[in-house]
């Protein structure tokens, strides 16, 4: 079995590549300024997209979230569950390692139909294959079922949205958004920004404050199983209303450049924060994306168009404000000169 990716990045290389030079980039890693670091070393984190085992009462959270907020069609709550839980299930009972708590999460998922037949049988199979005595992984068909389960997790579906959208990404930096007037364009790309809205520890944060009667490992293994629903669900509100949208490039000619994060998306409207639009990206040092309703980038952000050093600055510290550890940016003088850092709030433009 192909064995799981270690180091995984929840933003991606070639992103951050925009800003580095010989694979180097400048960062600020909370406090601690360091001028030169590898790309690879940063914004990642050893099985951040790990699925775990859900303690009861964060599985019925998760359901209820998907179900009843998400209004997630039931089939889809099954696929979902079925592709993402039953394996962890599954390799539990193989191991030995079956108690009370897993009893009680499978039961519920049998009672809410949310296991789908063939899952359903594989379950019984390694029922009897350990009343048996037999090894689990005697038995092909179970053994190819797990692995089929395990390589169609989040990994994977992280470069498979990078992998579409990155032909687009590298049209708008050469200043071409002719894409975002395409169906397949819009779709692809809008895909990728929302995923990086939700795929970061900041949304954990954002998670947090609906799921404040769990610990933060409990809203940790929740997140992992309500990110991607989340991200389909405002990706479809987007697609539906794609008429609504524009997508501009800001130029920045100034002395000071762009930064960006281990969040590098901030919604611009502090007014609505809950609210997914006005959504500022920097996409280089000099370059920039906004994805905005229709007129609101001449009508509330005309300074996008006559960029200042001060605009860049007050658009450097949004973009610190959602970011949880790490600033990166092209030049450490950019980070010491302006004392970047995560967490940071903006000053108003006056």
């Amino acid at each position: 079995m192909t064995p799981a990716t270690k180091s995984q990045h929840y933003v991606p290389q070639k992103y951050l590549c925009q800003w580095a030079t010989d694979g180097q980039i400048a960062m600020v890693n909370d406090k601690k300024v360091i001028p030169r670091v590898a790309v690879k070393n940063v914004a990642q984190e050893n099985y951040f997209y790990k699925y775990e085992d859900l303690k009861y009462s964060e599985l019925v959270f998760v359901v209820s979230y998907l179900r009843d907020i998400l209004k997630m069609p039931a089939i889809y709550l099954q696929m979902h569950l079925t592709s993402m839980f039953s394996p962890i299930l599954f390799k539990r009972k193989a191991q030995n390692l079956w108690d009370t708590g897993l009893q009680r999460c499978f039961d519920f998922l049998k009672q809410e139909h949310l296991l789908d037949q063939k899952t359903l049988a594989c379950f019984s199979a390694l029922d009897k294959i350990i009343a048996s005595g037999k090894e689990i992984f005697d038995c092909p068909q179970l053994d190819q079922w797990l692995k089929n389960m395990i390589n169609n997790g989040a990994e994977r579906l992280n470069c498979d949205i990078e992998d579409n959208a990155w032909p687009y990404f590298t049209q708008a930096l050469s200043g071409d958004l002719s894409f975002a007037n395409t169906e397949d364009g819009f779709d692809k790309f809008v895909l990728f920004l929302i995923y990086q809205l939700f795929r970061t520890n900041y949304y954990f944060e954002i998670a947090s404050q609906f799921a404040n009667q769990f610990d933060v490992e409990g809203v940790r293994r929740i997140c992992s199983y309500i990110r991607y629903p989340r991200t389909l669900q405002t990706h479809a509100n987007l697609l539906k209303d794609r008429s609504q949208y524009d997508l501009s490039i800001v130029n920045n000619t100034t002395e000071l450049k762009f930064i960006t994060g281990d969040q590098p998306l901030v919604n611009l409207d502090r007014k609505t924060p809950q609210n997914f639009f006005d959504l500022f990206y920097p996409i280089s040092p000099n370059k920039a994306l906004l994805l905005s309703k229709k007129g609101r980038f001449d009508a509330e952000y005309p300074y996008l168009s006559r960029l200042t050093s001060k605009d860049v600055d007050f658009l450097n510290k949004n973009i610190c404000s959602v970011c949880t550890h790490q600033v990166y940016a092209s030049c450490v003088n950019i980070l010491l000169n302006n004392k970047y850092s995560a967490g940071m709030s903006p000053n108003p433009i006056i």
